[in-house]
Formats: C-alpha cells, structure tokens, sequence
C-alpha cells in the first residue's frame, strides 16, 4: 500500500510541475464529478424500486373462471403432442362443444393438418387494420420428472396441472373464453380480428402457421398487430419481490442447428487407440461450451436493462445505469444468470451424442447435434465459421442442418400497439412495470413477419419468477391466472 502511495504523489508533483496546480485541480474534480454522477445515476434508478408494491392478482368472475379452468383441465387430458392427428381433431371437437357461441358467430377455418384460423368480423368497414391473436394446440412430449400424469388435468390446490398448461392450451383457452365473455355482452370490435392456432409449433410450424401465413398473404391481408406466446407477468422480477413486471417480448432469437461428427479407428473396445471418436468429440463439445461468442448490448437489451434496474442489487444496478461505460463488466456481473445472459450473446449448447455401435465396440462415427439461438446481427454462417474456427485443429466435420431463414425484425417500444398493451396492463395492475425483452424460445410468430410490422409475444399469465423453464416437468397454471388471463385478453380486445 505504501509502494501505491508513493506511486502516486510521484505522479501527482510531476503532474503539477508539468501542467500546474489549477489543471491538476480541474481534472481531478472531473474525475470526482464523473465518479459522483456513476454513483447518483445508480441511486436513482433504484428509487422506482421504493414506489413498487408486490402485485395482487384481481379476482376474476367466478363462473368465467370456472368454466376456463374446467376447459384447459378437460383439454391437457388429450394428449396432442406434435404429429397426433387424430388427438388434434378431438381437441377441435371439445373447443366447439366448450365454446358454442364463438364457433358459430366467429368465422372459422379448420386446416386439414389440424390448425384452426377464425375471424371475428367488425361492426362496420373500417380503415384500420386487423390484428391477430396467435397461439398453438399441439405439445411437446411429457418427458420425465412429473409427480402428476402430465396428460391428467389434475387440479389441486387452486393449480391446474398438465402438458400445455402453459404452453400453450392455457393460452388458447383464455382468448377463447375472453371472447365468450365479450359476446355474452353484445360486444362487436370496431376492426376485424383474427385467432391462429397452429398444430404444430413444437416442431417449427412449418405446416401450420406457415400454411396460414401463405393464406392470409394470398388474400393480400396485413396487420396493425400480431400477438402471440412469450412473455409474462412475473410477481418477482429478477428476485426482488417488490418489483413486479410484465415481461413483453418484441421479437426473437433465430434458431439454427449443427451436426459435429468425429471420427477414429473403430472395432472391439478390448484393445482401444489412443483417442477414441467420442473422445475427440467431447473435447469439441467442451470448446463450445467454454468458449462463448461475444457479447452485445443491442438497444432492446438496452432498455430491458435499464427498465428492469430497479430489480437488481445495487452493485450490478452501478453497471446498468451507466450504460454503455460499464457494457464489458455485463457478463461477468450475471453470469449466474443465465436469462440476461442469453440476451446479451449467441448460446450454444450440445442436445444430443449418438454413435451407431454395440456396447462392446467402439464407434467409427460419433455424432453431436449442437442448437444455437441467434442474437440479432449474427448469422447461421457466422456461427458455422466460429464453430469451424474453434475445431480447426481437431478431426471434427461440421455441417449445419438446420437454420431459420432469417431474424424477425424487433419491434420499437414506441409502436402504438405496444403502448396499448402496457397502458391495458398497468390499468389493472398499477404496480406493473412493461419492460421489453426478446425471447429466447422460437414461436409460430416468425412465419407471420411479413404481414405486420408490430409483432409482439406475451401472454398475460402470472409467474412466480422469470426462471420458469418451458417444457418442465410438472407443468401448471395458477386457475386465479388464467382467470385474470381472461379478463386482460378481453381488456384488451375493447381497447383494439
């Protein structure tokens, strides 16, 4: 310490005889303001946090809600995992028998493939564009881990349990009734709005939202707004129970898939080589995982950042309230968050190892499937190029099977559209903050746009936290949620 000391009166007499007391002076006071206003700009941005109260759920309609948890409970019990025709036409016929008077006022298209298209036509013609509400019927595999029959529709202890829960009957479900209850009114919307519920978004949506994307493009339709899965509410924004916020995605990670295939002198495991071909392919996975692409703060990320401030603790509120000065200190300060950090780089990461080999053999070909979700401003190729570059010196072919064509554009947060979900959010619930975001998840969103140049991913459940996984075991919905899901979907339509 005394060594430092010294240091710097060396530095500070030399300063003086160099430039003089009075610029030594001034610059030294601009260093104190600069480190001041670091200081205040940080303070400031936690003060929201003390006007912030814990959010209550509204208590929706007692018959409303009743009737929307007992037709997401009966619609879990079909089980329509991708690629199950026959369970897709079952969940239709359950949908028309639970919501009659949608299904004969609405007009409505049943696809061939099992996608449904509806439109609830205006009162009047009208200028104004028509927006569409996008969700899905099918579902991704049960998997392991479930304490429940995840096709059950157990309810239990004011939850509702079950594949689709969330993603995405629940959501279907709620547009449904919401349109119930606002027929039941007399309500009529002042524009046309349109329902899409492909059957097929688990595996990409190639056959469902694609198909009726190509449709309404034909018949030369084009949007004020689309919305579909994303975002939520959550009660506990990064942690802190105090700030709650309403998570609303204005576009999406692209997603693109590479094949890693090593390979080695094969035969019978009782006399191995040196390097076996899944030894040099774990090696490779290893790389990719330790070796990330770099980070960058796009103005989305930006501004989720500085919106979600409040929320954080006051040493990594220092680093984003002082955007951009402090951007290369983001991944050290969050990287035990793996949410953030997936907005601020490209991920990477292996999904499957496979070799074709009996147990006692060793595999002359050893295979991993590595799946990237894409920042904005990267490309498939420049992810191809980084995986080549990393694995140069390895015997690793690198192909890619898989990619998105290309990004979604990301929607401004000033869109009138965007202003008026929040404005019908923070109506209801006034202690909510909108803090815009991308999603990480890829969604039927993508095959629509080009029909629209506000297309935005949420839906208006409530989460405990932002760390709730899609596609976990033991997949539920709170019924007070999808209760107030209702109310804010038809919130919203009269707003429209």
């Amino acid at each position: 310490m005394s060594d430092i000391l010294a240091e710097f009166k060396i530095f500070f007499s030399n300063f003086n005889a160099r430039f003089g007391t009075l610029v030594n002076i001034i610059l030294w006071l601009a260093v104190l303001a600069l480190v001041l206003s670091v200081f205040i700009r940080a303070i400031a941005a936690g003060y929201a946090r003390r006007k912030k109260t814990p959010v209550k759920v509204r208590r929706p309609d007692d018959s409303t809600c009743e009737h929307a948890c007992e037709s997401l409970s009966q619609a879990i019990r079909i089980p329509t995992v991708t690629g199950s025709a026959a369970e897709l036409e079952r969940l239709y016929e359950l949908l028309k028998r639970s919501y009659p008077r949608v299904f004969s006022t609405l007009g409505v298209l049943h696809l061939p493939s099992g996608s449904i298209l509806m439109r609830w036509k205006a009162s009047e013609r009208t200028e104004q564009l028509p927006v569409m509400f996008c969700a899905h019927l099918d579902v991704a595999p049960a998997g392991d881990g479930w304490n429940e029959d995840p096709f059950g529709g157990m309810r239990r202890d004011g939850r509702i349990y079950g594949r689709g829960a969330v993603d995405c009957k629940g959501t279907v479900i709620a547009l449904l009734e919401a349109v119930d209850m606002l027929l039941q009114e007399g309500f009529v919307p002042r524009r046309d709005i349109y329902f899409s519920f492909g059957h097929d978004e688990e595996t990409g949506g190639f056959e469902g939202a694609a198909a009726i994307s190509d449709l309404l493009t034909k018949r030369g339709l084009s949007f004020d707004m689309i919305l579909d899965e994303g975002g939520c509410i959550v009660k506990e924004h990064l942690g802190d129970k105090g700030f709650p916020a309403a998570l609303i995605a204005l576009g999406e990670k692209l997603s693109c898939s590479f094949t890693l295939t090593s390979s080695a002198k094969g035969g019978s495991a009782s006399a191995p080589p040196a390097r076996s071909a899944f030894g040099v392919l774990a090696e490779a996975v290893c790389r990719l995982e330790a070796a990330h692409m770099r980070c960058r703060i796009l103005p989305i990320t930006h501004e989720y950042l500085r919106q979600s401030a409040p929320a954080m603790s006051f040493g990594k509120r220092l680093i984003a309230a002082n955007m951009p000065i402090f951007n290369k200190f983001f991944p050290a300060a969050f990287k035990n968050n793996r949410r953030i950090l997936a907005l601020l780089r490209t991920t990477m990461i292996t999904t499957s190892l496979s070799a074709d080999n009996a147990e006692s053999m060793l595999p002359y070909h050893a295979r991993a499937v590595v799946n990237a979700r894409l920042l904005p401003g990267d490309t498939p190729q420049s992810v191809l190029r980084h995986i080549s570059e990393l694995l140069s010196d390895l015997p690793v072919d690198v192909a890619m099977t898989h990619s998105d064509e290309k990004h979604v554009p990301i929607t401004p947060t000033s869109h009138p559209m965007y202003q008026l979900l929040c404005r019908t959010l923070t109506e209801q619930y006034p202690s909510l903050t909108c803090v815009p975001t991308l999603t990480t998840e890829s969604t039927d969103s993508r095959h629509y746009r080009h029909l629209s140049d506000c297309v935005i991913r949420f839906r208006p459940f409530f989460e405990d936290n932002d760390d709730t996984p899609p596609h976990a075991a033991n997949e539920s919905v709170s019924e007070l949620s999808l209760g107030a899901a209702v109310d804010l979907y038809a919130a919203f339509i009269k707003k429209l």
